[in-house]
């Protein structure tokens, strides 16, 4: 209990999204009435999404964490089902341009202008206008709360200016934040570190994903202390009882 107490003291915001006082709960449920207005209004939009499914992971009620997991988990397959397509789409790109190469159609210092569907970032049109494409770099920095270490290979082309997540932070960095947060409120503490993991992948350096995993290791140690304790006692009310039993069979016989 001291670990935790400590923890909380180092890192207060946690304390704030793990135990909401009276007013910050309403706060919260006036939050998610607007957002899921602002949601019929734009279903398209990611970002109102992404507000929503944190306001509701951010409550203490049951019900809302579990549907702002849900919304959280939609983001993070729709970003890796966009991912997957760019990926594609560059791979086809490249495969045409060689083959219109090696067949000798472009002449040499010639750019080729390959027709694609339009693009979704200006990162897409500078890549077939055949200009260079600044990359997440993947030198290690520190930037305080948003601050990450370059993105997994996966990402390095791939990442688009967000509206969402602190600079130099993915997207999908923040979505698996507040899905192992939602874990944990939930007592999911495997599950939470797995989407904790994740984060840090992408943003090794944060200091919220880092005061999640201590958080983490803490009650999982906890929850150990307490199973072997519930084990202890458990023995020893069955070897008790076992010694009653065999008193009363003596006392018969």
């Amino acid at each position: 209990m001291e670990r935790m107490e400590e923890l909380f003291r180092q890192n207060p915001n946690l304390e704030r999204l793990l135990r909401p006082n009276a007013d910050e709960l309403a706060g919260l449920s006036e939050s998610i009435r607007t957002l899921r207005e602002d949601l019929e209004r734009a279903p398209e939009s990611l970002e109102v999404v992404f507000q929503l499914g944190a306001a509701l992971v951010s409550h203490s009620r049951k019900s809302f964490i579990e549907e702002g997991l849900n919304l959280m988990q939609t983001l993070v397959c729709t970003r890796w089902q966009s991912n997957w397509s760019k990926m594609k789409n560059m791979e086809n790109d490249r495969d045409y341009k060689a083959f219109e190469c090696s067949e000798g159609a472009v002449p040499r210092g010639v750019t080729l202008s390959v027709p694609t569907a339009p693009p979704d970032s200006d990162s897409d049109r500078d890549m077939e206008l055949g200009e260079s494409v600044p990359v997440v770099s993947s030198s290690t920095s520190e930037d305080g709360d948003g601050g990450s270490e370059g993105l997994p290979p996966l990402h390095l082309k791939l990442a688009a200016p967000s509206s969402i997540a602190p600079a130099q932070m993915d997207d999908l960095a923040l979505y698996h934040y507040y899905l192992g947060l939602g874990w944990i409120k939930l007592d999911e503490l495997s599950r939470a570190r797995n989407c904790v993991q994740q984060m840090l992948l992408l943003a090794p350096y944060n200091k919220q994903g880092r005061a999640l995993m201590e958080y983490i290791k803490v009650a999982e140690r906890r929850g150990t202390a307490a199973t072997t304790a519930q084990a202890v006692a458990g023995l020893g009310f069955l070897f008790g009882a076992a010694a009653l039993v065999g008193a009363a069979f003596s006392k018969r016989s």
